[in-house]
């Protein structure tokens, strides 16, 4: 599980994911300006953050067989702050 709390427009880097790895991304807004989320090519299905502030975004997805991407399943966008924590 990753967790990370928007403080500036931020793009995703991914290192040492083996095959059939699951991984859960829960990506907070910060209290007072919406920042963007930018998914590399090699997760797919990578979901649009919700730009409401204080807001948690949670997503799982998988790493495929030879590790080299992650596949997502669709994902929980816009909870309150502190809904899922």
């Amino acid at each position: 599980m990753q967790e990370h709390i928007l403080t500036e427009n931020t793009t995703v880097a991914l290192s040492n994911i083996t095959a059939g790895q699951q991984v859960t991304f829960i990506i907070v807004q910060n209290a007072s300006a919406a920042k963007t989320l930018a998914w590399p090519s090699t997760i797919h299905g990578g979901m649009t953050v919700d730009t409401a502030l204080s807001t948690e975004n949670v997503q799982t997805c998988t790493a495929s067989g030879n590790g080299t991407d992650l596949y997502c399943a669709p994902g929980l966008i816009g909870i309150p702050a502190g809904g899922i924590l």
